[in-house]
């Protein structure tokens, strides 16, 4: 659990089941499964950083970065998400009010 704090996953880390209040980086070749991201907190998920099932709600947010994965989650009425040049996401659920911030040249939603 990580409150008002940052969390940090290295390559070939594993993080399940955490409540975000602050900031998780998913570093390269790390995952993060079942990520809550509440309102104030912020999942950043680096170049080969993959989420699985993540939640997000109102006023949290994920930013997928270029190269990075984030599949099956769910994007609660005031959460957002934002993927850049080359960031994939995939099987997302999008609730009525969700905001999807920029998907720029390249980025994938599906």
């Amino acid at each position: 659990m990580t409150t008002g704090g940052t969390q940090t996953i290295n390559a070939g880390g594993f993080s399940l089941n955490t409540t975000v209040l602050g900031i998780q980086n998913v570093a390269s070749g790390a995952v993060a499964n079942g990520t809550i991201i509440s309102s104030g907190g912020q999942q950043l998920l680096a170049s080969e950083g993959s989420a699985l099932s993540a939640v997000i709600n109102s006023g949290g947010s994920q930013t997928v970065s270029n190269g990075g994965i984030a599949l099956d989650g769910r994007i609660g009425s005031g959460g957002v998400l934002d993927v850049a040049i080359g960031g994939v996401v995939s099987g997302a659920i999008f609730n009525s009010g969700s905001v999807i911030l920029a998907v720029v040249g390249g980025g994938i939603v599906s």
